[in-house]
């Protein structure tokens, strides 16, 4: 009867704590981060052909400073 009333004790102890926490703000992992990448450019763009639209505009700077 003694380890009964131990084990419910201890059982509703548990279910007690676990329900008070801080709350976790979820954050989709999936879900791509801005900014750059391992494989995109300095604006976070991932560019297959061509240019990037940062390094575009890098190359209009140039030209309008000559």
């Amino acid at each position: 009867m003694k380890s009964l009333v131990v084990a419910i004790s201890i059982i509703v102890s548990v279910l007690l704590l676990g329900c008070g926490g801080k709350e976790y703000p979820y954050v989709e992992d999936q879900e791509l981060k801005p900014g750059p990448g391992l494989f995109s450019g300095e604006d976070g763009v991932f560019t297959i052909y061509g240019d990037s639209p940062s390094s575009k505009k890098k190359i209009q700077k140039k030209v309008d400073q000559k």
